[in-house]
Parts: C-alpha cells; structure tokens; sequence
C-alpha cells in the first residue's frame, strides 16, 4: 500500500489554500484602511478640541507633534502662566496599531499647531510666546492614508 498523496489531492489542496488566500485579502486591505482612518479621525478630533478649548477659555491652545515618539499632546499657553498641557498625550503606535503620521507640515517647520481666540491657526516658540499666524493650510499626513488639513485663515478642519 502507498504511503502518500496522489497528484489529484496534491493539486485539490491547493485550489482551497488558493481561494482562502485570496478571498482573505481585500480583507486585510479594509483593516488598514479602516487603521489610517481612524487615525486621521482621531487627529480631526484632537485638532478640534485644541480649537474649541482656545475659542472657550480665550487662551492659546494648539497641537504638538513629536514625529520620534509619533505622540500628540494638547497644550494651552494662558496668560502669566507657563505652557502646560491639558490632556493625556496620545501615543499613536500605541492607539492606532501600525499606522503612523508621515509628516506633519506647521508653517516654518513648526512642532505644534496653535489656535488662538478667536480660532485663527498660528504658530509660537516653545515658551508659548505667538511667533507669526500661518501663512499656508497645515497639515497632518497619515502614511497611506489621508491628510487632515487646517486652513489657514479660519482654522476649519477637513480631509
């Protein structure tokens, strides 16, 4: 008696591995797209709630981004008062699970997104002191996903 598969069976499992595999990909292609923009939603938010938080309190508030550690932090800059934070700092390899920010784009090659008052886009030294508003749309790119903008006149937030 033989002690193996015959070419027949060799060739019938194949087929099955083969639709598995490639019903299994557009699958996979969803879960990173769904990644990327869960991402560049939760930065809408967190762009949103530094604007909404300048427009309440009347103090600076903006968006600081360290492309190292790939965190956003919430900071305000109230009057006689040194910088501070004003939320948890959200890690993004931590949270988002393989997707990342590829860039972030702040005027002169600024950290940190600031809303003043009135909601106007600017940017500020590390100390919090204004430096100049900015002179072109932010933005917050998501590798291989979108890019979440900031106007530069208005402060609205949109992909």
């Amino acid at each position: 008696m033989s002690r193996g598969f015959t070419l027949i069976e060799l060739a019938a499992v194949m087929v099955v591995v083969s639709i598995i595999a490639v019903s299994a990909a557009p699958v996979l292609s969803r879960v990173a797209d769904t990644r990327t923009g869960a991402l560049a939603g939760e930065v809408e938010r967190l762009l949103g709630l530094a604007r909404s938080r300048a427009l309440s309190s009347g103090n600076p508030a903006g968006v600081r981004f360290d492309q190292g550690d790939q965190t956003l932090e919430l900071v305000e800059a109230p009057e006689g008062v040194a910088l501070r934070s004003f939320m948890e700092t959200y890690d993004i390899p931590q949270r988002a699970m393989g997707t990342r920010l590829a860039s972030v784009t702040i005027g002169d090659n600024q950290s940190t997104l600031w809303f003043a008052s009135d909601a106007t886009p600017h940017t500020r030294s590390d100390a919090g002191v204004f430096i100049e508003n900015i002179d072109e749309d932010a933005a917050f790119a998501v590798e291989g996903g979108p890019t979440v903008l900031v106007e530069m006149n208005s402060g609205r937030i949109y992909r």
